[in-house]
């Protein structure tokens, strides 16, 4: 069950962050606004293995249904390693390094942020170093990678803010009284 909503909640933010948000993009594959990438990280953080394949299958639905792309092993098994695997390496190491419990008990704020920033950069070196030098899709890499990760950055801290508040709607209705 967990793996099918992660798949499908990634699936639907992209959905509509191509509909409603074409305007945030800087370069292909990179908006300085990405609110899918909230859906990754607590993917990654909350669901572990079974955030992991639901982000693989959110993907490939992505891909499929949304930008069409070929059936071909690129995109079956490449464009998804590049895109999961390295933040998801970092994801781990910060984690032992600041000796984050499993259960996320003893996550702090400062904690997320550095684990945001650090998988945004890990998944925009990875992704926009193949775009630019294997897929030749634009030769921007700088460029390319600071935007990708200003863009996860942005969009995850989006993403968490709107979960904050809609956790805390109670409070929030009940101050505007």
């Amino acid at each position: 069950m967990t793996i099918l909503l992660f798949a499908a909640a990634y699936f639907l933010v992209f959905a509509f962050q191509i509909k409603a948000m074409a305007g945030f993009d800087f370069l292909p594959s990179a908006s300085i606004l990405f609110l899918p990438a909230g859906v990754k990280l607590l993917a990654m953080l909350s669901g572990r293995w079974h955030g992991l394949m639901g982000l693989y299958l959110g993907k490939l639905a992505v891909d499929f249904f949304l930008l069409d792309a070929p059936f071909t092993f690129e995109v079956l098994v490449v464009h998804p390693v590049f895109w999961i695997l390295p933040a998801y390496l970092v994801l781990q190491w910060i984690m032992r390094r600041l000796d984050i419990h499993e259960d996320l008990s003893n996550l702090k704020t400062l904690h997320l942020i550095a684990i945001a920033m650090a998988t945004s950069m890990a998944s925009a070196v990875a992704m926009q170093s193949h775009m630019v030098y294997v897929d030749g899709v634009h030769t921007a890499w700088l460029k390319g990678i600071w935007s990708m990760a200003m863009g996860d950055v942005s969009g995850i801290a989006l993403t968490l803010i709107l979960i904050v508040a809609w956790r805390r709607r109670e409070y929030f209705l009940a101050t505007l009284r």
